[in-house]
């Protein structure tokens, strides 16, 4: 008797399950030491089930690298709740941020490293894309506080951009990307002191 066949969302299911556990083994090992059997026992599927969905950890690779800037992409694509005054929206957005970034910290460590699956270049323009957009979609949230009267107007919305994410870069991802990183809610902490200090910098005195 045949199996019955997989449902579309099952099938995404168990490709995004592969893709976490991946994500968690390139965060212990590295890309290069990575092996399938590593991620199978990772996800708890047996290694010939991992090829049922990938050809190999390459592919597992940019997948869950796709996956990781469709995840960024979606935190500007997200409402944002009800109700919130700009103060609470910024907290808001970036403490989003800061959850998709300890969730694909085995990634972005290996990104930062340099080291990746040579089938990688053919991606790195879409990763480029998103990091090239982030500017923008801060400038247009901090363009949102200065004309609600909670920023200061003598500073230009991109250079209020540039300089949050210079301390997110500065501060936030070494912390992500150490070999021992802390808990997400060390990071969410440490993300919400940084605000303090941005809008210290930020707002009207």
């Amino acid at each position: 008797m045949s199996r019955p066949k997989r449902t579309e969302a099952e099938v995404q299911w168990r490709r995004e399950r592969i893709l976490d556990a991946s994500a968690a083994v390139f965060q212990r090992v590295g890309f290069a030491a990575a092996t399938m059997e590593e991620i199978a026992r990772e996800s708890e599927y047996s290694t010939g089930a991992l090829y049922n969905y990938f050809k190999g950890k390459e592919e597992i690779f940019v997948a869950a690298l796709e996956q990781a800037t469709a995840r960024f992409d979606g935190v500007f694509a997200e409402a944002v709740p009800a109700g919130l005054d700009f103060e609470h929206r910024l907290r808001w957005r970036m403490a989003r941020i800061t959850e998709v970034a300890f969730a694909t910290r085995g990634l972005i460590m290996v990104m930062n490293g340099g080291e990746g699956p040579p089938s990688l270049g053919a991606y790195a323009p879409r990763v480029q894309q998103c990091e090239a957009q982030a500017p923008q979609l801060w400038e247009a949230l901090l363009a949102e506080g200065q004309s609600e009267g909670c920023l200061r107007v003598d500073l230009a919305p991109r250079m209020l951009a540039e300089a949050l994410m210079g301390m997110v870069k500065g501060v936030l991802a070494p912390m992500i990307v150490a070999p021992h990183p802390p808990t997400l809610d060390v990071l969410q902490s440490a993300t919400a002191r940084l605000i303090d200090l941005f809008l210290h910098g930020a707002q009207h005195r």
